[in-house]
């Protein structure tokens, strides 16, 4: 990987059925890394995760990923104190 910033990861050394039972993704439809979360969501499946997967029609955009931390959190928020309807 050439990109700055970027650490080379081999993803099937981090996926294991160990992982927390929350993972959540969230990826515009126009973003580069699409198929790459495609795939990470897929290899998830395989091992029995159920990760929540998040798309619009959007691409690499700050105000999307600004919309997604503020629902992670809260939705994270609310399993972890066992509230109800954590949407």
């Amino acid at each position: 990987i050439n990109q700055q910033n970027m650490i080379p990861v081999d993803l099937d050394d981090l996926l294991t059925s160990e992982l927390t039972s929350s993972v959540y993704i969230a990826c515009g439809t126009q973003d580069d890394f699409y198929v790459d979360n495609q795939a990470l969501v897929s290899k998830l499946t395989a091992i029995g995760q159920v990760p929540i997967f998040v798309t619009e029609n959007i691409g690499h955009d700050w105000s999307f990923w600004d919309h997604q931390l503020q629902k992670v959190l809260h939705r994270f928020s609310n399993e972890r104190l066992g509230t109800a309807n954590a949407n």
